[in-house]
């Protein structure tokens, strides 16, 4: 179920459950009951109106050196940009709400309307702001496949990597590998097929810089690691980081957002992207 965002320490509860009262005010409340939108000012003009969401998601997984996934989960927000006149009533709709969960808003969104038909419906802040914070599922199989295999040896130790993307209709961007390799570590001399490998000696940290990954294609990393002769006593981690443009991975989709009570002309967009979290790959 989702929660209900706090209100500003200076603002009484009824300012967050009922903004839509401020239209009352605004409109001569002889009363002064309803209450005011602190986030928002009175009598804001635009010439050009416009509105603009963008879904940022952040799949975070921990997964076993066979390629299982032992757990994964999809952290989301939806960040704002409404640069519209007067205080206008925004109506946000989702192509497929049962997706979200454990949600979190921004004081401006109408609980009680989310409750009913899980639609969000807000005046909006004239400034970039995030509306909405959620868990989702991760897909089934993830976008990226990474399998390292890291031993070693009396002389030293052997690293090979295969990595690939599981995504047939885009590309991945911004891949990175990094090996957390144990401090006995010194060096590593290795090939790469695309992008370029670095090794840090303070750190202990391999880090293989590929860029892009398209879908169906594999790429390797093979070489040595020297040790000065010492066995480690702990093992690698392999951390992935990437991006994925234009797409949610879990899935959430905004059908439609409208101005039911506006009349002037509003230019909309919905951007959508996805990128790594806590991405770990043992390494076997």
């Amino acid at each position: 179920a989702c929660s209900r965002a706090l209100c500003d320490r200076r603002q009484s509860s009824t300012a967050c459950a009922t903004p839509s009262l401020a239209v009352a005010r605004q409109h001569g409340d002889p009363g002064g009951t309803a209450s005011v939108v602190w986030w928002r000012r009175p009598g804001i003009k635009h010439s050009n109106n416009e509105m603009y969401f963008d879904i940022v998601e952040e799949l975070s997984a921990l997964v076993d050196s066979n390629g299982s996934v032992l757990s994964s989960e999809v952290l989301g927000r939806i960040q704002a940009n409404c640069k519209l006149t007067g205080m206008p009533d925004v109506l946000l709709t989702f192509e497929n709400p049962g997706l979200l969960d454990d949600c979190s808003f921004h004081p401006c969104v109408r609980h009680a309307r989310y409750e009913q038909d899980k639609s969000l419906s807000f005046i909006p802040p004239d400034e970039p702001f995030e509306l909405i914070s959620y868990r989702a599922r991760a897909p089934g199989q993830l976008p990226i496949y990474v399998n390292p295999q890291i031993s070693f040896n009396d002389g030293g130790g052997r690293i090979h990597v295969m990595v690939s993307c599981r995504l047939l209709d885009r590309a991945l961007e911004n891949v990175v590998l990094t090996f957390r390799l144990p401090d006995e570590v010194t060096a590593v001399n290795a090939t790469v097929d695309q992008g370029k490998l670095k090794f840090d000696s303070n750190t202990h940290e391999a880090k293989w810089e590929l860029g892009k990954l398209v879908g169906g294609k594999s790429q390797s990393l093979s070489g040595t690691l020297s040790t000065g002769g010492s066995v480690p006593d702990s093992t690698a981690t392999t951390m992935v980081a990437f991006k994925i443009p234009q797409i949610a991975v879990s899935g959430v989709k905004i059908e439609s957002v409208n101005l039911p009570a506006e009349t002037y002309r509003v230019s909309k967009g919905v951007r959508s992207m996805t990128r790594s979290g806590i991405y770990q790959v043992r390494t076997g």
